[in-house]
């Protein structure tokens, strides 16, 4: 069902790499004449990619979240030397828009959101990237101590540093981002 969607772009790119990365989760077998193989889910994100070398859910304007999560999706593909080639230019484009604070600010996000942070951890692990190497580490911090910023004193993460309690979305990829 899923290689035959007739949705799949109906979230932007939210479907192609969600898909790509359950069909990935098995190693499901996909018929050679279904809609939606991995080739075409893997050349859909590649060619979707922005020429600053972010990818966006709508539009041109780059998410470090959508980036993080087409990473992960990209991340088997990598000996494809165009896969390689997009892979190359969204880390590069992560670490320069990361803050000094080791965040990512996104204004719809009403600032540094923790989600940000667990994406793209989650994307450079499956790259095999340490989240805490030099690239990836500012004057503030690195990715996995602005993670760790966002956690509250019952263990839960927040959404944003200054809110005062932690929430589900929040959490949940938090852990996910500590687990990769």
């Amino acid at each position: 069902k899923l290689a035959n969607h007739p949705r799949m772009e109906n979230q932007g790119l939210n479907g192609p790499i969600y898909a790509l990365l359950a069909l990935d989760s098995a190693k499901y077998e996909i018929p050679n004449d279904a809609k939606w193989t991995r080739d075409k889910l893997v050349q859909l994100i590649v060619d979707a990619q922005l020429p600053n070398g972010g990818w966006a859910l709508f539009g041109d304007a780059a998410s470090p979240d959508l980036t993080g999560m087409a990473l992960a999706a990209l991340a088997p593909y990598k000996i494809d030397e165009k896969v390689d080639s997009a892979i190359t230019k969204a880390v590069n484009w992560l670490s320069e828009i990361q803050t000094e604070s080791g965040g990512f600010y996104v204004e719809w996000n009403g600032g540094e959101a923790s989600e940000s942070v667990s994406q793209v951890i989650i994307g450079l692990t499956a790259l095999n990237i340490d989240p805490a190497g030099r690239s990836f580490t500012k004057s503030g911090g690195n990715l996995l101590t602005k993670l760790l910023s966002y956690k509250t004193e019952d263990g839960g993460f927040k959404h944003l540093e200054n809110d005062r309690e932690d929430n589900v979305i929040s959490t949940n990829q938090a852990l996910l981002a500590l687990a990769a």
